[in-house]
């Protein structure tokens, strides 16, 4: 009687072992079968595939600006003066007919400014001369300006009408006048001869008889 309990317990033993290969034969099947696998597709470990991102075009080259340039002058600078290759003074008299004149008036044209009065020989001695030399070319744009240096307006007026100079520019405004533009030419001695060109530049500057045509042509 004894060992019937114990065959008992063995069967309920072996039949729990048996039991449980049965499920676990069962769940090996299912798991084999794909009977637990999810509904999703399988993600890969880099992430979804996405769309490859568009290469961005370039950014089209900023237009080159063109360097900035000055404009050269037309003309060099020219220090103001009475030497050769100098820009003349300019002033303003008043002429033997009442009007004022300036230098910058006849600016394009070629001017023969003579400083000279009727009580200076070599003046009286050279004044033919060159007055012959302006009416050989005062067609071609030159004009004779004088400035006379006399004490007295009618002074330098009768010796111009007496000698029929009376064509050129003749200017007196007052002895203290003349002077300070014969100042402002380094006039030291008359007679005395500036050639100032069509720039206002002087092409000559000296004693009026050393003036000759040949040294007057190249500036026409």
């Amino acid at each position: 009687m004894t060992n019937r309990p114990t065959k008992l317990r063995r069967w309920i033993l072996w039949g729990l072992l048996g039991l449980f290969a049965v499920v676990a034969a069962g769940l090996a099947y299912a798991a084999a079968s794909g009977w637990f696998a999810a509904d999703t597709p399988p993600v890969s470990a880099q992430g979804p595939a996405q769309e490859p991102a568009p290469t961005p075009e370039p950014a089209p080259a900023a237009p080159i600006a063109e360097p900035a340039t000055t404009p050269s002058p037309t003309q060099p600078l020219i220090a103001t003066g009475s030497r050769i290759g100098e820009r003349a003074p300019d002033f303003s008299l008043r002429s033997l007919g009442g009007e004022i004149v300036s230098l910058a008036q006849f600016r394009g044209r070629v001017v023969i400014l003579d400083f000279w009065a009727s009580w200076c020989a070599p003046c009286r001695a050279t004044m033919p001369a060159l007055h012959a030399l302006w009416q050989d070319v005062a067609s071609r744009g030159v004009v004779l300006v004088g400035i006379s240096l006399d004490r007295s307006e009618a002074a330098a007026a009768t010796y111009l009408a007496a000698n029929q100079y009376e064509d050129m520019v003749a200017l007196w405004e007052s002895l203290a006048a003349a002077q300070s533009v014969a100042s402002l030419y380094g006039v030291r001695a008359i007679p005395r001869t500036v050639v100032i060109d069509r720039n206002g530049v002087v092409r000559f500057n000296g004693h009026s008889a050393t003036l000759s045509r040949a040294l007057l042509e190249p500036i026409l």
